[in-house]
C-alpha cells in the first residue's frame, strides 16, 4: 500500500508564481476500504530535479490485490473560464491517466522505463518498500520518506510548472467497487530544480498587458 501512495504521488507530480501555497488534501469518499488519515509533502514548492519527503498514515481493511487506478491532474492557468482549468493529458502513462494492474505498475515502469523517468523511480520505490503485493489488511505510518525526483523530459516540459490538483481514485478490477479516493490541491510545482540549468533568458520586451493565447501553458 505504501508503494501505491507514493506512485500515485510521482505520477502525478511528473505532470503537474511567486510564493508557495498551502496545499490542502482530503478523502473524496466515505466509508472507503482503503483511508488516508494524514498527509504531508515538504518542501512548499516542488522543483524537478530534486528531492520530496512524504509522511503519510493510511488504513486497510482489507486486502488490496487485483485494482485499477485513476488519476485526474488540473493544472490551474490565468486564462479566463472555461480555460483557468485544464485537465492534463496522459502522456507516456505521465499524467492523467488510467492504470490497470496495481500489483504490476512497479514491474511496468521499470520494464517500459515511460518518458525515460519511471525506471529511476520505479527502483527507488523498490529498495525503499520492496514490491509486495496484494498487500494485507493493515494500518500504515511512514515518516519522512525521502524521495529524488527527477529532471524532466523535453517531451513533458511544457506540462509541468504552476500550480496543480490531483485525485486519485483506486477501484477493485473485478467488481468495480471503489477501494480509495483521495483529492489534493494547492500542488506548486516549478521544472527548474537543483541542478537543471536556469531557464532561458530573452532581450524581447514583453507587454505589459499580455493576451493569453488557450496553448500558453505558462501564462
Amino acid at each position: 500500500m505504501k508503494n501505491l501512495v507514493i506512485f500515485m504521488l510521482f505520477v502525478g507530480f511528473c505532470v503537474l508564481p511567486a510564493f508557495p501555497k498551502r496545499r490542502i488534501w482530503r478523502n473524496c469518499g466515505t466509508n472507503l476500504p482503503i483511508k488516508v488519515i494524514r498527509l504531508d509533502i515538504n518542501p512548499a514548492t516542488i522543483t524537478f530535479p530534486g528531492d520530496i519527503t512524504v509522511s503519510f498514515a493510511a488504513t486497510a481493511t482489507r486486502p488490496l490485490g487485483n485494482a485499477n487506478i485513476q488519476l485526474n491532474i488540473i493544472r490551474k492557468t490565468r486564462l479566463s473560464w472555461p480555460f483557468n482549468r485544464i485537465r492534463v493529458p496522459c502522456i507516456l502513462n505521465i499524467g492523467s491517466c488510467y492504470y490497470r494492474n496495481a500489483c504490476n505498475l512497479l514491474n511496468r515502469m521499470e520494464r517500459e522505463n515511460w518518458a525515460t523517468i519511471s525506471r529511476q523511480m520505479a527502483r527507488q520505490f523498490k529498495s525503499l518498500f520492496g514490491n509486495t503485493c496484494p498487500t494485507t489488511a493493515r494500518n500504515v505510518d511512514v515518516e519522512n520518506i525521502r524521495v529524488s525526483l527527477p529532471a524532466i523530459p523535453s517531451v513533458l516540459f511544457m506540462l509541468v510548472g504552476g500550480d496543480y490538483s490531483i485525485s486519485a481514485k483506486i477501484t477493485d478490477a473485478v467488481s468495480g467497487e471503489v477501494l480509495s479516493c483521495v483529492q489534493i490541491n494547492g500542488i506548486h510545482i516549478s521544472k527548474f530544480g537543483r541542478t537543471t540549468p536556469n531557464p532561458p533568458t530573452t532581450t524581447t520586451q514583453v507587454p505589459r498587458h499580455r493576451v493569453c493565447s488557450f496553448w500558453d501553458w505558462n501564462c
